[in-house]
């Protein structure tokens, strides 16, 4: 069909809207893997606490704990959420504790705790060269991060993909409970990032308290 063109331009033009067109589909794809992985863990939690509740055992999360992010948002507040998240943020403290743990602010967020497991995770994702298109930092493949996580301590039970699927909704949980935009925390087929536009070329460990 391309060589039917004998205009560039008409050939440019076509070949944009098909790109223009393809990025929409991804785009969408990965919205709904977001839902799908959020729907799966928020119905999983609630399972184990049927099956925790008729053998007597404790209830978690707590009463105030709301429904996955994408049941509770309208369209319109996760489509301002999901642009806003795509142009990245500029902003981020983070600084490891003795006990594992990591303060964090983001954008000019207050400082928050985030405990040891998601800390590591966040760790990971803070780190590399950004993407030279967009300046936000790089996507890591589940295995690559999964690789990550098992270096960075070596005695753990070893992270599965659904282990780390979890880990990345707790993180976004923890994000959307300090008031910062939890798809900041991104996600697509088999890959996450922290959609963070640092200033320094590249980012590497972090801050020890």
């Amino acid at each position: 069909m391309i060589a039917h063109f004998q205009d560039p331009a008409d050939l440019r033009e076509l070949l944009t809207t098909l790109l223009r067109f393809v990025r929409k589909i991804r785009r969408a794809a990965s919205r709904m893997e977001e839902l799908c992985d959020e729907t799966e863990l928020y119905l999983d939690e609630r399972v184990k606490d049927l099956d925790r509740s008729s053998h007597g055992g404790p209830v978690s999360p707590p009463p105030d704990d709301p429904p996955p992010p994408g049941l509770s948002l309208t369209g319109e507040e996760k489509e301002r959420l999901l642009a806003e998240a795509e142009k990245g943020f500029s902003r981020m403290e983070f600084n490891r504790l003795g006990n594992g743990d990591a303060l964090v602010s983001i954008e000019g967020s207050s400082v928050f705790v985030v405990p040891p497991k998601l800390a590591d995770l966040l760790e990971i994702l803070r780190t590399g060269v950004p993407d030279p298109e967009d300046r936000l930092l790089p996507w890591k493949s589940y295995k690559e991060v999964v690789g990550e996580l098992e270096r960075m301590r070596p005695s753990r039970k070893r992270t599965g993909r659904k282990a780390l699927r979890q880990l990345i909704h707790r993180l976004r949980r923890t994000f959307r409970r300090h008031g910062v935009n939890r798809y900041f925390i991104g996600t697509r087929e088999g890959a996450v990032r922290l959609a963070w536009r640092p200033a320094d070329e590249s980012v590497t460990g972090s801050d020890r308290l």
